[in-house]
C-alpha cells in the first residue's frame, strides 16, 4: 500500500513538473534579457544586436588604449548598460581601419543587475568568467 501510494504520489508531481516545463513563453535565459546575436565594436561605436532582432547602438569619442568607458543605451528597448575596457587596436586596424575590431572587454547590464562579459574580436562568446 505505502509503495502504490509512493509511485502515484511522484507520478502526480513528476507530470505536474514536465507540464509545467512545456508551457510555452519567450525564451529569456537566467539573464534576464533576450541572448545577445551579435556584438561590433569599432574605436567610436558599440552596437549590440538581440536575438529578437532589436539593435542597440552607443557612440562615443574614438577609444584610446587603457581607456574605460560606461553609459545606457538610449536607443534600445531592453533597458541595457554597457562597459567597455578598451585594451588596444587590431594590429589590422591601420589597414583595414573600423572593419577590424579592437581588442576590449564588454560588459552588458539589464536592469536587474544581471551581467555579461564579452571579449572582441570573438564578440559572441561570453567570458567564462562571468
Amino acid at each position: 500500500m505505502r509503495l502504490a501510494t509512493f509511485v502515484l504520489t511522484t507520478g502526480v508531481l513528476t507530470s505536474g513538473l514536465l507540464t509545467a516545463g512545456c508551457t510555452p513563453g519567450p525564451l529569456q535565459g537566467l539573464w534576464g534579457q533576450p541572448p545577445v546575436d551579435s556584438l561590433r565594436l569599432t574605436r567610436h561605436s558599440l552596437t549590440v544586436r538581440l536575438s529578437t532582432g532589436q539593435t542597440c547602438r552607443a557612440d562615443f569619442a574614438p577609444l584610446e588604449r587603457g581607456q574605460r568607458l560606461s553609459g545606457r543605451f538610449a536607443d534600445c528597448p531592453s533597458e541595457l548598460s554597457w562597459q567597455v575596457d578598451f585594451n588596444k587596436p587590431s594590429y589590422l586596424e591601420p589597414v583595414f581601419k573600423d572593419m577590424a575590431q579592437p581588442y576590449a572587454r564588454i560588459r552588458l547590464t539589464d536592469a536587474r543587475g544581471f551581467t555579461r562579459s564579452y571579449r572582441t574580436p570573438y564578440p559572441t562568446r561570453p567570458d567564462k568568467d562571468d
